[in-house]
């Protein structure tokens, strides 16, 4: 038989497990209301994306059609980037979340994770909402304990904050997961001019609107000018530069048709279609590119680099300085 002592020992203890048993209950459901990650999803599901960015920007649709992305705004479609979609995409499936910074909307304003403040993004199968999330302010943490020496401090750690639909909580999450996405349909313009195998391309013809035109063929390993001869090395160079290019300024602005200051057309032994650059020239003095291989997407060239690169001269070809 126990003693009084020992009944009164296992009492304690008992009642010491109880303790424990509801606390830890009581924790584990608080800490169930709150994510542990982001909306997990089948990003091969996602066919249309909206983005809601801060005013005044406007709000952007990116949807899946014939299998690549199309951004639009006001009204009008352009080609996107696949790969800053799918960055997007992924970035936002299933994040960690590092903790909870908040748990009530008085909050919200200080984290930017209100309609006005943040970036909403719903992402879509057709009509259903695979996730709704508001992207909102970021911080940058300097991490303690630095080691003095230059070759061994840790970089610095980025923050985001982020509120999902129907949940009041703010959560702080790894910020380069989302750290960078767009906000206007330039950010996720495609900016493809050409893509070519330039050992592939065997024919070059530039043609100016005052009816100046060079022609490049390339026979038997050689490149001539207008049945004459020109600098291979100049040519190989000027090939290359042509076989891949991207626009820098993405422009919702259309020039006219009798802005055509030149056209570029690339032809390949491949047997593709050629591509075709047009320049546009307009009564600013401002120069607009656009390719037959990305025709939705027109490029300012506010600094003259691709019209120092696409519109050589004759002399240029020979061999002389431009």
């Amino acid at each position: 038989m126990l003693s009084n002592k020992n009944t009164r020992i296992l009492l304690i203890v008992l009642g010491a497990l109880l303790a424990l048993y509801f606390v830890t209950d009581l924790t584990q459901n608080g800490e169930s209301n709150y994510k542990t990650q982001l909306q997990a999803f089948d990003t091969a599901s996602v066919n249309r994306i909206e983005l809601v960015p801060p005013s005044p920007s406007e709000k952007i649709e990116i949807s899946k059609q014939d299998g690549r992305w199309m951004v639009m705004e006001n009204g009008n479609s352009y080609s996107a980037d696949n790969s800053a979609v799918n960055r997007m995409l992924i970035g936002l499936n299933g994040t960690r979340v590092k903790s909870v910074v908040a748990s009530t909307p008085d909050a919200w304003e200080k984290y930017r994770t209100t309609d006005s403040l943040g970036t909403r993004i719903r992402l879509m199968d057709g009509e259903k909402v695979l996730s709704d999330i508001l992207i909102g302010k970021y911080d940058y943490v300097q991490p303690g304990n630095q080691n003095p020496s230059p070759y061994n401090r840790r970089q610095i750690d980025i923050v985001g904050h982020v509120k999902l639909a129907g949940d009041d909580a703010v959560y702080a999450i790894d910020g380069t997961a989302v750290l960078g996405l767009g906000k206007s349909a330039a950010d996720f313009s495609d900016k493809l001019l050409t893509r070519l195998n330039a050992k592939k391309i065997n024919k070059v013809e530039l043609s100016f609107a005052d009816s100046v035109s060079l022609t490049l063929v390339k026979a038997n390993n050689r490149w001539e000018l207008g049945g004459g001869s020109a600098d291979s090395a100049t040519v190989e160079k000027y090939v290359r530069q042509l076989a891949n290019l991207r626009g820098y300024t993405f422009s919702t602005f259309t020039p006219a048709s009798n802005d055509v200051f030149a056209t570029l057309t690339i032809e390949s032994e491949e047997g593709s279609s050629p591509v075709v650059l047009t320049a546009y020239l307009t009564g600013t003095g401002s120069y607009y590119f656009v390719s037959s291989q990305n025709p939705t997407n027109i490029f300012r060239d506010k600094d003259k680099k691709l019209k120092d690169k696409i519109l050589v001269t004759k002399s240029y070809l020979e061999g002389e300085t431009q």
